[in-house]
């Protein structure tokens, strides 16, 4: 198999399996809601909220890969330390290219905001 097609099919597959985990596992009767009248409104909302929240944190560990921050040079005991360190951690991740846990995080939230779309269609 691709390690493309097995890196973008394992987010949609995490994502679906998400989506329909969410209408049995939500804990309807805990928060007072009644599960035949709330299922597809909290199933929508739910699946919608993860899938945002899960585009933000998968962009924000993309781009933070690229930034020397304060922490690297705190934990590198030094400045050059910390840029040697950032320099060689560039080299890999280039070598990497696409495939990286940001990456598959926003491939993850946007499997999670189409499938959104779809139940919205298909739920009113």
């Amino acid at each position: 198999m691709n390690r493309g097609l097995r890196f973008w099919g394992s987010a949609v597959g995490a994502a679906a399996v998400f989506a329909l985990l969410v209408p049995v596992l939500f804990p309807f009767r805990a928060l007072g809601l009644d599960p035949a009248a709330d299922r597809a409104r909290i199933w929508m909302l739910a699946v919608f909220c993860a899938g945002i929240m899960a585009l933000l944190f998968g962009a924000s560990g993309a781009l933070g890969v690229r930034y020397l921050g304060v922490r690297d040079v705190y934990f590198s005991h030094g400045v050059a330390d910390a840029v040697e360190r950032h320099r060689q951690a560039g080299a890999a991740q280039r070598q990497r290219g696409w495939m990286n846990a940001g990456v598959w995080t926003v491939a993850f939230g946007a499997s999670l905001i189409a499938i959104y779309f779809v139940l919205f269609l298909a739920l009113g």
